[in-house]
């Protein structure tokens, strides 16, 4: 009966060691996620300071993950910060290009920067600054302005086109970067996604499945288009024929332009509609602000 009830409690003990932590979470500024456990291979996107992943397994260093697009991909180990704790009520959204983060309350040693889109559990606040959890048992402090104080597990409220369209400027000439979505670096897709993002429109990570996941299509001509809607173009001229090519999105900004992140010139930029090489390929316009 002894050696039954021992054999029994190392099978617990043992589980015990293999229970998962419930919260996965990035613990730098930026993170790349690969298409294979190596640097060299493809970025397909990046996550963010304290964005949650879901684990599926671990390899030699690398873990792969599931990250809050939907992307699956390969991160390093050591970048992730596993934990038991309970999130905090509140966390607070960042809406400036890049913000600082403070060792202290009206301190002036940064600690850490980060980007458009971050969001970070509040501690508490003190007047106009954050007392924030940066994972890892580490805390920072930063000020309120140009951020959105929410509850946590909510969605950030739908705002305007115009809204939308005011943050996307805010990136205007960060350099292009494939699989990039934060203020070192950003791709067609990830403009759109992280912008839509701060606006509280939750899109697809990558230009066709964004298309596909719109259902309001508008007319293709600028008297019927409105600051905020997004434009689709294919990677060939004759767009009506390559809908299953679309390879790249931008944002109308009115005035027959648009604001896109561009391969070609290298940084985020405004175009305008009457360039004949995104006329010839328009796939399709979509409308996700209503006002």
């Amino acid at each position: 009966m002894n050696k039954r009830f021992f054999i029994f409690q190392k099978a617990i003990n043992l589980f015990k060691n293999f229970i998962p932590y419930n919260i996965c979470i990035i613990n730098d500024s930026v993170v790349d996620v690969y298409r294979s456990a190596k640097t060299n291979s493809e970025r397909v996107t990046q996550t963010l300071l304290c964005q949650e992943v879901n684990i599926e397994r671990e390899i030699l260093g690398w873990t792969k993950v599931e990250v809050v697009d939907g992307y699956i991909g390969w991160v390093k180990s050591d970048k992730i910060y596993k934990t038991i704790n309970n999130p905090l009520p509140t966390k607070v959204v960042i809406k400036s290009k890049m913000k600082s983060i403070f060792s202290a309350m009206n301190g002036t040693s940064i600690i850490k920067e980060i980007t458009l889109g971050t969001e970070l559990p509040v501690i508490e606040k003190i007047n106009n600054w954050y007392k924030v959890d940066l994972t890892m048992n580490r805390i920072g402090w930063l000020e309120d302005t140009d951020t959105l104080e929410t509850a946590s597990g909510t969605h950030i409220l739908k705002t305007t086109g115009i809204d939308f369209v005011d943050t996307a400027k805010k990136f205007l000439g960060v350099p292009y970067l494939w699989g990039g979505v934060s203020a070192w670096g950003i791709d067609c897709s990830g403009l759109t996604y992280i912008c839509c993002r701060v606006n509280g429109v939750d899109l697809p990570r990558d230009a066709q499945p964004q298309y596909y996941s719109i259902s309001t299509s508008i007319n293709p001509n600028p008297s019927d288009m409105k600051p905020g809607d997004l434009l689709f173009f294919s990677s060939k001229p004759d767009s009506k024929k390559y809908l299953n090519l679309i390879s790249h999105v931008g944002i109308y900004i009115g005035n027959n332009d648009f604001i896109h992140a561009s391969g070609s010139i290298g940084s985020v930029t405004i175009t305008s509609l009457s360039d004949e090489y995104f006329t010839k390929r328009l796939v399709g316009v979509k409308r996700v602000f209503e006002n």
